[in-house]
């Protein structure tokens, strides 16, 4: 475990170098996790870094960060975001997808805790304030993708909090 997070941390501090591209952003997030009642239902909290773009595909950014639920789960991952204003005005569509490490709490005897990838996939509507800052109303999905048919999948609703810095 101590492994893979040293490897992700130098991933990420190597791909920090094309921060200088455009500003960064800190997003935060508050949701509800498992709206399905796949199993029992808890709050989450997230933190977000979101620099540079992806090289030849501009219109996307990198993301990283943590999704804690309060029943002890906890994904740490990587991603792409596109965020695109609507109608020439302040609204915008958001959405982004990556990769991660997911660490489920309360598995059953005999399946590991710790699951990748557990893929994240959110996409939701928005505002964005003359400060730059932007609120958005997100539904995020974990998912093996069918790889690990222990790893099951969750649903969330989010409310996103994001400013440049």
């Amino acid at each position: 475990m101590n492994r893979v997070f040293g490897l992700f941390c130098a991933a990420m501090v190597s791909a920090t170098q094309g921060m200088a591209q455009e500003p960064s952003r800190l997003v935060y997030g508050l949701g509800y996790d498992d709206v399905r009642d796949y199993r029992e239902p808890s709050a989450q909290v997230s933190v977000e870094l979101e620099w540079g773009t992806v090289p030849k595909l501009t219109a996307l950014r990198w993301r990283a960060g943590a999704m804690a639920m309060l029943d002890g789960d906890l994904w740490l991952g990587a991603a792409v975001s596109y965020r695109a204003p609507l109608f020439e005005g302040p609204w915008l569509f958001e959405a982004s997808f990556g990769p991660g490490f997911y660490y489920r709490k309360d598995e059953a005897p005999g399946i590991g805790n710790l699951h990748f990838p557990m893929f994240r996939s959110q996409g939701g509507f928005g505002y964005a304030f003359d400060s730059g800052a932007t609120i958005a109303v997100l539904l995020s999905h974990l998912s093996d993708g069918g790889l690990d048919l222990d790893a099951g999948s969750s649903e969330a609703i989010v409310v996103t909090y994001s400013r440049a810095f």
